[in-house]
């Protein structure tokens, strides 16, 4: 059977919505994939971010323990000075 010219006139188109919605799909799949690119950066940006911050409040912690730990040290420090002193004055 020969198509007529009408009904392939009305074919073609069809056949140029079919492309023209493809081409649209495309569009907007590819823009979906930048879109979901730019939040898993984001994300991964995030995710540093937080880690940076994790690592921060250790060395925060460190930090304060070791502050803790010498001002125990000047105490006994003192107190070791204070009875060697006290000692040398009862010697004399």
């Amino acid at each position: 059977m020969i198509k007529s010219g009408q009904q392939s006139a009305s074919d073609n188109t069809q056949l140029l919505k079919i492309k023209s919605n493809l081409a649209e799909h495309r569009r907007y799949a590819e823009d979906n994939l930048r879109q979901i690119k730019d939040i898993e950066m984001k994300l991964s940006l995030i995710t540093n971010d937080a880690q940076l911050a994790m690592v921060n409040l250790c060395l925060q912690n460190m930090l304060q323990k070791h502050q803790q730990a010498i001002e125990m040290l000047k105490g006994l420090c003192k107190i070791i000075d204070n009875t060697a002193i006290s000692t040398i004055r009862n010697i004399n």
